[in-house]
């Protein structure tokens, strides 16, 4: 007991941290972040009517994916709530976990107070940024995106090479060509 602090709600805490962080937890994680992830693809394939009862379903199941999650982000902040919420504020991912379930509350909420927002269910595309919490479990999808994210800096590179020299002759052809085919070649556009 002394080994995760002197009272019971240190204990609770630290055996709560452990379970966020054990295996068979993060696996129900995965099969939430996965439906949540079919549940979309499916919906956006059959576009169901508004008020129709696809849409209804769709409704519901998006509901039981958003309180999964929810409860996820209130057991993995209860999990780090010692030394002042520190370990959870002080990673990346609980922020970018955090935001993403506040969108898809939000995004319920509008829905059962009619409020009509143009394209709230884009934030439940945000949603979907959470799949790639799966590929720390797979080592090659990892390598896969550490690779594509090194190879960032370098295309943004290429792209700037090219699009200097895509302007160069640009500036060529509205010069040489623009007195014989001002219709293709009057100004930079």
């Amino acid at each position: 007991m002394a080994k995760y602090g002197s009272s019971q709600f240190e204990v609770f805490r630290a055996r709560t941290r452990i379970m966020h962080e054990s295996d068979a937890f993060q696996m129900v994680l995965a099969v939430f972040i996965v439906s949540g992830f079919l549940i979309d693809v499916v919906e956006a394939q059959l576009m169901p009517d508004e008020a129709s009862v696809e849409q209804r379903v769709f409704f519901e199941l998006d509901l039981v994916v958003t309180g999964a999650f929810l409860i996820e982000l209130l057991v993995n902040l209860f999990a780090n709530s010692n030394d002042g919420f520190r370990p959870f504020y002080s990673r990346a991912s609980n922020w970018f976990d955090t935001v993403i379930t506040v969108s898809s509350i939000l995004t319920v909420v509008f829905t059962l107070m009619g409020t009509k927002i143009p394209n709230a269910k884009l934030f439940r595309l945000l949603r979907i940024g959470r799949v790639i919490r799966l590929f720390k479990a797979f080592k090659s999808l990892q390598q896969l995106i550490d690779a594509c994210t090194s190879a960032i800096v370098p295309v943004c590179n290429a792209f700037f090479i090219l699009l200097i020299i895509s302007a160069v002759y640009a500036i060529l052809g509205t010069n040489v060509f623009s007195g014989t085919s001002p219709e293709y070649f009057a100004n930079f556009h």
